[in-house]
């Protein structure tokens, strides 16, 4: 059980993805989000299958018809950099949320569905990494997604596929792509965590994906699906950080706040 492979040995790979989706699940579990606990409330608390070595294109998917991952060998090997995979892996966990947006439709178009799972991915990836390695690195990049993957592509310095630090905001700055716009969604999500306690924050999130309604959803809709799991979970003990985050991106304003027992059934359809 010692797993030192080189960088040609096609099994390096395997365990990169091993050790990056394991730990991401056990995250989930740290969090409550747990199917073997009494109350059965597991995030994707299941095998994800993964092609590590999917084909030579430089191009990653979460595949809908298989529910797998799949991960080139183009450029960089995908499946070297983590933050590549959990970005994947982030819309397999959306896709075991909310099932119905796995008819393919709603991941294709440009619509905010599609847009969310973009930016839930990258903020996924950001996140669970941001702790990690180099300190003063990570003071000034934690938010740039994909630095090893992205060295042979990006100009950017780092070299980067995105980060999730923008001011970019939903009512001036959208325009109907979905990784661009997923932006929007990150930068949103990272700004609050920047803000309160980091696991609060994951856990606040992973909440308001999980309270979404079968279907496509707005980027308004989760937002304050998150802000009614503070206010359920901490008695609103976070509703000014959560408040300014997705007002800054103007996801939400001021007149979305506070819910009433009205607007949170028509988010959810109830």
């Amino acid at each position: 059980r010692i797993y030192n492979y080189a960088r040609d040995d096609v099994r390096y790979e395997q365990v990169v993805v091993y050790h990056a989706i394991d730990q991401a699940q056990r995250y989930f579990h740290s969090l409550g989000f747990d199917d073997d606990t009494g109350t059965v409330n597991g995030i994707r608390d299941k095998v994800t299958n993964v092609c590590a070595h999917w084909n030579n294109d430089d191009q990653s998917f979460y595949s809908w018809a298989n529910d797998n991952l799949h991960l080139g060998d183009g450029g960089v090997d995908d499946a070297e950099d983590a933050d590549i995979i959990l970005h994947e892996y982030g819309h397999a966990v959306l896709a075991s949320i909310n099932a119905s947006s796995a008819s393919g439709a709603d991941i294709k178009n440009f619509n905010e569905w599609s847009a969310l799972h973009e930016g839930f991915g990258d903020y996924l990836a950001a996140a669970f990494f941001a702790d990690d390695g180099d300190g003063a690195y990570q003071a000034a990049h934690a938010a740039a997604v994909g630095e090893w993957d992205a060295t042979s592509y990006s100009a950017a310095s780092p070299p980067n596929l995105r980060r999730v630090d923008s001011l970019k905001k939903w009512t001036t700055d959208w325009v109907d792509q979905k990784h661009t716009d997923g932006e929007i969604w990150s930068s949103a999500c990272w700004m609050l965590r920047g803000d309160i306690n980091s696991t609060v924050c994951d856990q606040l999130i992973l909440e308001g994906f999980l309270a979404t309604p079968s279907g496509a959803v707005r980027m308004k809709d989760v937002a304050l699906l998150i802000y009614d799991a503070d206010q359920n979970l901490n008695a609103g003990a976070n509703e000014a950080s959560i408040r300014n985050a997705f007002n800054t991106h103007e996801i939400t304003i001021d007149a979305d706040y506070p819910l009433t027992v009205d607007t949170v059934a028509g988010v959810v359809g109830e």
